[in-house]
């Protein structure tokens, strides 16, 4: 191949590169069939002829061409990891104290979010530990007292919502 070092920018620049490719192996072969004596149109026929299905070269050089592409992709990205930590660990021997400082802040971070997370995960995301949690329904009742201040609703309109409701299976209350 005529290109050993390819630096591919933007889309589509695989087959770019694949169709110069190709049109260079025809371009070539053809001029060497011109240089023999052969008329030029011959020439340029007989070249295609010789080269082959162009579209299943096309293909294969596309196919190969990305894979290896994605190789070269994922060495240069650890090999830019590599030099990326050593560096950063050379930063960190040189200012110790600073390091100290950022490594203990994340770590009281880390674990301030994941007791932060536990904490909401087990009281809101997780279902409730009973059967069909899901249909569990939670009614707030609140009646104004003489003095106008509002009170959790007496026992009396529980009993009444157990023995009146359709709605509703079964129903508990609970002060707190």
């Amino acid at each position: 191949m005529r290109r050993v070092f390819h630096l591919g920018v933007g889309a589509g620049h695989v087959e770019r590169a694949v169709d110069e490719e190709l049109a260079f192996h025809i371009e070539t072969r053809f001029r060497q069939l011109m240089a023999r004596g052969m008329p030029q149109e011959a020439a340029r026929e007989e070249a295609r002829i010789q080269f082959g299905s162009l579209q299943s070269v096309r293909d294969s050089c596309i196919t190969l061409d990305k894979q290896r592409e994605r190789k070269m992709s994922r060495a240069d990205l650890f090999d830019q990891l590599g030099q990326d930590l050593r560096y950063a660990f050379r930063a960190l021997r040189k200012a110790r104290g600073m390091s100290t400082v950022a490594i203990v802040t994340l770590a009281v971070a880390i674990a301030l979010l994941t007791t932060v997370f536990s904490v909401l995960n087990t009281a809101w995301l997780r279902p409730l530990p009973y059967p069909d949690s899901e249909r569990l329904v939670g009614i707030n009742a609140m009646m104004r007292n003489r003095g106008g201040e509002w009170n959790s609703a007496p026992l009396e309109v529980v009993s009444l919502l157990r023995s009146e409701s359709k709605s509703f299976e079964h129903v508990a209350a609970y002060d707190g």
